[in-house]
């Protein structure tokens, strides 16, 4: 059986007309969170309207830490036969503009699509940091 594939970041989400669990129409983006963006709480301060779709290992990447001794900010990176524990978080299009400016894009982090992350034998396209 083929696996259903999605393709979904920054598309019409047909359970975006109006979500029950958030205020979400239209157009919705799939996030990958690592590090503190996977604490449930802080999300819901940053970005009010996401609902949290599951997590997942994001495999050949490692988690890594770049900066000063007390400047240090998160991020991944390519690295065959590790993998980095994630969330995957549906935004509006409100929340990504609230993420934008709490990650410093485009200054301090830029935005990158992954392709192929699977969740709950669905394959999703999605947005990281």
């Amino acid at each position: 059986m083929a696996k259903k594939r999605k393709n979904i970041f920054t598309t019409k989400d047909k359970r975006a007309k109006k979500d029950k669990k958030a205020n979400i129409t239209g157009k919705a983006t799939y996030y990958l969170a690592y590090g503190s963006n996977t604490n449930q709480e802080q999300m819901k301060e940053r970005c009010p309207d996401a609902v949290l779709v599951g997590k997942t290992k994001l495999q050949d990447y490692r988690l890594r830490f770049r900066g000063g001794n007390h400047c240090a900010v998160a991020t991944i990176e390519k690295a065959k036969g590790y993998f980095v524990p994630a969330l995957i978080w549906r935004i509006s299009q409100q929340d990504e503009e609230s993420l934008d400016s709490y990650e410093g894009f485009p200054f301090l982090y830029r935005k990158e699509y992954l392709d192929e992350i699977h969740i709950n034998d669905h394959t999703y396209q999605m947005m990281a940091y």
